[in-house]
This record gives structure tokens, C-alpha cells and sequence, in this order.
């Protein structure tokens, strides 16, 4: 005969210890680890009514696990070996195939129809046989400074200064002082205290968003 549930012995609270004891342990071991503080801080702040960020994080991390825990690619050991003799016929053999497929009879019509512009470049070009200049709107020199006899022998004295391939923001060619002149005097037109040049508009959005942003802030772009 079974005796009463009243005098049974109760384990709930035993276990409730146990595994008070055991979160108290893994969290002492934790915090003994240098550096393991600022991490828990670091966790504790950036997971902060973000699930989203919780699940891609642990995607993340199992995917590397299963990366790194698979097996490693091994070439089949069956596959057919050729000798460098043989590389070398089948690298004479090969022919490439033409980078633009060839001119039909209606492309080569087409072609000679097309309207060339004859003379300098410019923004009011004159094109074919017809003296009156138009607009050239396919052309990034809408100003006409290329043909301007001042930006010319500015870019040749350039040329000599500097030499050839240095045209470019400093995070590709290195800082100068022609950077550090446009950056001053681009502040000091925009009546701000430092301004920064960046090559285009997507790299200042992937290097000075996530260097100076951080959650919470505003950024006001005008």
C-alpha cells in the first residue's frame, strides 16, 4: 500500500539549490576570467530590447561552428593526373571565346549612321555635319573646365609637384597637404570646425557612420 502524498519526502526545493548552486558556480568561474566583466557589460547593453539581434547573433555563431566542424574538401584521389606535356597542348589547344560577339550586317549599318562629334570636346559640342553646336548632356564636364587654359596649366604644375597618380582622397593615396587645404577650406565654407574627404558617397556611409554612431544616436544630414 502506498503511503500518503502528505508524508512523502518533497525534492523540489533540493533541486531549486542544486541548480541555484550550479548558476552561482558557472557565474563565479565566469567572472574569473580577465576581461569577462566588460564582455557581460558589452552583452548586457547591446541585447537590451533587440531580439532580432539575439537570433541573428546565434545563427551566426552556429553556422561558424558547423563550418568549422565539417569536413575538410579532399580532391578524389581517382581523379585523372595530366602530365605538363599534356597541360601545355591543352593550354595551346584552348581558344578563348571573343569578348563582344561580331558586328552583323545591321550593327555594321547601324554603326556607320552614328553621329560622331567632330572638334574639341566640350559642353556645346558640334556633331557630324551639323556647324550648329548642341548641349552635350552625357558628359560629367558640363562646366567646359577641361578645355580651360587655367585648370590646364594648374594640372600640369600638379603633375610636376606631386606626379602622376596621387588624383585621390587620402584613405587611397595618403595624406597631403593639398587634402588638408581642401578640408579646411571646405569647413570654413561650410562654417563648421573639421570636414573629412572621402572618395564617394558609399564609403562615407560603410567607415564614418559606424566609426562615430553608435544606437541612440541622431545624425542630421543636410
Amino acid at each position: 500500500m502506498n503511503p500518503p502524498s502528505s508524508i512523502l519526502p518533497s525534492t523540489d526545493g533540493d533541486d531549486l539549490a542544486i541548480l541555484n548552486t550550479t548558476f552561482v558556480a558557472i557565474s563565479e568561474f565566469i567572472l574569473s576570467i580577465p576581461g569577462s566583466a566588460g564582455v557581460l557589460r558589452y552583452i548586457k547593453t547591446s541585447y537590451q530590447d533587440d531580439p532580432f539581434r539575439v537570433v541573428l547573433e546565434l545563427i551566426l555563431v552556429f553556422f561558424a561552428i558547423q563550418y568549422m566542424s565539417a569536413k575538410k574538401y579532399k580532391i578524389d584521389d581517382n581523379a585523372v593526373k595530366l602530365t605538363s606535356k599534356e597541360i601545355d597542348e591543352l593550354v595551346t589547344e584552348w581558344t578563348p571565346e571573343p569578348l563582344v560577339p561580331p558586328l552583323s550586317d545591321q550593327d555594321r549599318l547601324d554603326l556607320e549612321k552614328s553621329t560622331l562629334i567632330t572638334g574639341a570636346q566640350g559642353p556645346k559640342p558640334r556633331v557630324g555635319s551639323n556647324q550648329k553646336p548642341l548641349l552635350n548632356l552625357a558628359s560629367a564636364n558640363y562646366l567646359g573646365l577641361c578645355s580651360s587654359d587655367r585648370i590646364k596649366e594648374k594640372a600640369v604644375q600638379t603633375l610636376r609637384e606631386y606626379g602622376v597618380g596621387s588624383c585621390g582622397p587620402p584613405g587611397f593615396y595618403g595624406t597631403i597637404d593639398v587634402h588638408m587645404d581642401l578640408e579646411r577650406n571646405i569647413a570654413q565654407f561650410l562654417g563648421v570646425e573639421e570636414a573629412i574627404i572621402y572618395a564617394q558617397g558609399f564609403s562615407t556611409i560603410s567607415s564614418v557612420v559606424p566609426a562615430f554612431a553608435k544606437r541612440g544616436d541622431v545624425i542630421v544630414v543636410w
